[in-house]
Formats: structure tokens, C-alpha cells, sequence
């Protein structure tokens, strides 16, 4: 088994940088995760609608297969009645009932969104929900690490909304999740590690001002048809 590790940089929090992102990791065959953080309202939900629903490779490549994942009920009801689609939205639980845990069944998506990514279940909680005991990042780690050639987790980070039993853990999971796994990561996090663990931001410039935040222009910018 490969050596668990992984690499920080700092990218700067745009649409194009996320396309560019899932392009390399597809060209090269690595596995990325990408932090995106804000508070809330800040635009989150909507980069990455845009992210998932949007083509991101050139004509003449074959379409990835991209997905946004969330815990929020009501809110994935309401996307796919608005994109008339739950080809692009699902459920995070769900999703991660049939691929998580000791599942060997991969997702034919290469590209990953959770929304409210801080508030992954832990192991407690997952123990407790579906009988096993890896957190939900975790699972995300593992499901990357089986899958055979590429990946982008993408995790909105919503600042200071652990709110439920089982999310007191917060982002640290997903440090804890890359410890853990098996294949070599790449990790993208704002250069403003004040929200971040230490250790996913050890590595990243102290002197770099590049963020993954959204911006507005970002949230405008996405029109469903």
C-alpha cells in the first residue's frame, strides 16, 4: 500500500482555478482536496452549483462525472426541484451509505462537493447511524483512495456552524481523514489558516495573500438553464 501523505498549496478562489484543479487532477491521476471557506451567505452553495453544473473540460474530452452532496434535507429538495435534475444534487448520507463504510462499490463521479463540509459526521455518529466507525471524512478519504485512476473532494467550510450532536469535530476531520488514508492527496486551502488545523496548514506560505473564499462575481455568475 502506498504511503499516506499529502502536499499543501494555496490557489486563489475562482471558478477558473477550480476547473483548472480538476483538470490536472484528471491529466495527472492524483487525488485533490479543496478547502473553500466563508461565512455564511458568502456564496458558497452557489461556486459550487456553478462548479458541478457547468462543463468543465474542452470539447473532445469525456464529460467528468461531478455531484454536490448535502446533509441539508430541505435544501437538496429544493435544488433539484430548481435545476429540474437530481443528477447534479444528492444526498450526502445517502451517498455515502452506499459507497462508504465497507462498501467496495465506486461512484461513476470523479468530482465531489460537500456542502457544509464541516459539519461531517464523526466516528460516533456514523457508528451509531450506520454501523461502522469511519467519520464521514474518512469515508470520503477512502472512497478517493479506492477509486482507480483521479479525484477533486471539494468541502464548503461554513465558519463556526458545527451545530449538531456529532459535528463538534469540525474541518479537523478531514487532517485526520488524510493521516489515515492510503494514497498520496494534494490539498488546496485559503493562505488564511486561522480557520484551518494546523496541520493542513503547515506547509502553505506564510506570506502568500492567495484565498479560496468565494466572491461575489463568483455567485452571480451561475445560471441554471
Amino acid at each position: 500500500m502506498e504511503k499516506s501523505s499529502y502536499r499543501v498549496v494555496c490557489e486563489v478562489g475562482s471558478i477558473g482555478e477550480l476547473n483548472a484543479i480538476a483538470l490536472k487532477a484528471r491529466d495527472d491521476g492524483n487525488r485533490h482536496l479543496v478547502l473553500v471557506t466563508g461565512v455564511p451567505g458568502a456564496g458558497k452553495t452557489l461556486l459550487s452549483l456553478q462548479f458541478v453544473y457547468n462543463d468543465h473540460f474542452d470539447q473532445g474530452h469525456e464529460s467528468k462525472g461531478a455531484v454536490m452532496l448535502s446533509g441539508n434535507g430541505p435544501l437538496v429538495k429544493v435544488l433539484q426541484h430548481a435545476l429540474k435534475s437530481r443528477v447534479f444534487v444528492g444526498d450526502v448520507h445517502g451517498f455515502l451509505k452506499q459507497y462508504g463504510g465497507q462498501s467496495q462499490n465506486n461512484p461513476k463521479e470523479r468530482i465531489f462537493v460537500y456542502d457544509e463540509a464541516q459539519r461531517a459526521w464523526d466516528a460516533a455518529r456514523v457508528r451509531e447511524k450506520r454501523g461502522h466507525g469511519a467519520s464521514e471524512p474518512m469515508d470520503f478519504v477512502n472512497i478517493g483512495d479506492r477509486l482507480p485512476d483521479w479525484c477533486v473532494m471539494v468541502g464548503l467550510i461554513g465558519e463556526g456552524q458545527e451545530i449538531h450532536l456529532g459535528e463538534e469535530a469540525g474541518i479537523i476531520q478531514w487532517a485526520q481523514a488524510l493521516e489515515n488514508g492510503a494514497k498520496r492527496w494534494v490539498v488546496h486551502c485559503p493562505a488564511d489558516c486561522r480557520t484551518m488545523p494546523k496541520l493542513l496548514c503547515q506547509s502553505a506560505s506564510s506570506d502568500t495573500r492567495a484565498r479560496l473564499r468565494p466572491t461575489n462575481a463568483m455567485a452571480s455568475s451561475f445560471r441554471p438553464c
